[in-house]
């Protein structure tokens, strides 16, 4: 299994840095901005103000330790 981190390293609002997080992979930088803006997610925005108090978004980098595969195993 590999293991990743994930370095946070641009805040999309003003707030300083989360207590927690969900880490959500995507294939491209624009994907990000494609999801946040489509109608699907856009239906969802009040259902999700009423289960958080706040949703604050982060663009970061994943880094992969190439050795945590070979010794897991």
């Amino acid at each position: 299994m590999k293991v990743a981190n994930y370095g946070l390293s641009e805040a999309l609002d003003d707030y300083g840095m989360p207590e927690h997080c969900l880490v959500v992979s995507f294939p491209a930088r624009h994907s990000i901005f494609e999801l946040f803006a489509g109608p699907e997610y856009q239906a969802l925005i009040k259902l999700r103000d009423l289960g958080f108090k706040s949703v604050r978004y982060f663009i970061g980098s994943e880094n992969i330790d190439q050795n945590s595969e070979s010794e897991n195993q």
